[in-house]
């Protein structure tokens, strides 16, 4: 017996949000231990004022979205991955002192299986969360950040 769940996931086409050119820009700080990940970039055409944007998912990362520009016209992910972090990690004899240790965190689990030039979309309507897909989306050229901020 097959049975549908009425809470399973489903792509919303077309898509509430018209995208422009989305791209993604690996980056890594310029300093040991200052973290490095993936941020994407989905200009937005048109969003309509009915729906509220919540999270990305791109290549087995997830995050919150952020509405940037002065006409709020940018969607941008900022996707951390586990490389050029620093660890804090207490090794003690007295055990009580590890307790102190952060618990690794959890995976991020992707709600569809989607292709390395593909995003995961979800949104809020009406109470309701649900998700559309960006394709084709392009790399562009690596933004490592300096060690050293010059003030001129």
């Amino acid at each position: 017996m097959f049975y549908n769940c009425s809470t399973s996931k489903q792509l919303q086409e077309p898509a509430p949000i018209q995208i422009g050119e989305a791209f993604y820009q690996y980056w890594t700080a310029g300093v040991q231990g200052g973290g490095a990940g993936v941020d994407v970039y989905l200009p937005v055409v048109n969003n309509p004022d009915n729906i509220q944007v919540d999270s990305i998912y791109f290549r087995n990362m997830g995050a919150k979205l952020d509405l940037v520009g002065q006409s709020k016209d940018l969607l941008v992910g900022h996707l951390i991955n586990g490389q050029n972090k620093q660890e804090d990690l207490i090794l003690s004899i007295d055990p009580n002192e590890e307790y102190k240790n952060q618990l690794p965190k959890e995976a991020v689990v992707m709600p569809f299986v989607i292709k390395d030039d593909e995003c995961i979309i979800s949104y809020n309507e009406k109470g309701i969360v649900k998700y559309f897909k960006v394709s084709g989306i392009l790399e562009k050229e690596s933004n490592n950040l300096p060690n050293i901020i010059k003030n001129n």
